[in-house]
């Protein structure tokens, strides 16, 4: 890190001209509600949430960065993106007079931002970046270094390397890591 003002990520997606498209991935007609243990909440409160191996429980999407004018200098990186169950917004009121408002969720899934992605994969390739070898990631991050699951993040976390430095060029890919404020 040099001793200059870090750029605002913000400001950096500006400069740059990266838009984001999101689909959301997970999800399934019809809502189910989410009940904490012991407590009751009315049917269309939250939205269905997937889980994981681990069961973290998440919403997921498809995301695409972009960058560029399409047909012209377009550049685009497309990845997978997951977020919390808590990254949702209110969508209405508690109370509604009508059936039809009683079916509409409580709350919706917030799509990530460009800053929320961009940010995941700096992080991702950083990771990588700082690491002379395998085995140094491992320990950098506390993963065992016998792990089969910690060498296929290693290798994944170099693939988005890779393709981030692609999608932004090298010196843009160098500022993301090293002069840009992160989250």
């Amino acid at each position: 890190m040099t001793d200059t003002e870090l750029i605002p990520l913000d400001r950096f997606i500006e400069d740059h001209g990266i838009t984001i498209e999101t689909i959301r991935v997970d999800e399934k007609p019809g809502f189910v509600p989410y009940v904490e243990p012991f407590q009751r909440r009315p049917s269309g409160m939250m939205p269905t949430p997937s889980a994981d191996e681990d069961g973290w429980r998440h919403f997921a999407w498809s995301v695409t960065l972009n960058r560029g004018t399409p047909g012209v200098d377009h550049q685009g990186i497309a990845t997978p993106f997951r977020s919390g169950i808590a990254h949702v917004k209110r969508t209405r009121k508690l109370q509604y007079f009508s059936q039809w408002a009683e079916s509409l969720p409580l709350y919706q899934p917030t799509p990530p931002t460009a800053a929320d992605v961009l940010d995941s994969l700096a992080s991702d390739a950083s990771a990588w970046e700082n690491a002379r070898n395998f085995e140094d990631f491992a320990n950098d991050l506390g993963y065992d270094t016998d792990s089969r699951k910690a060498e296929k993040i290693y290798n994944a976390c170099g693939e988005v390397a890779k393709s981030l430095r692609h999608f932004l060029g090298n010196a843009a890919y160098q500022a993301l890591l090293y002069e840009v404020e992160r989250l």
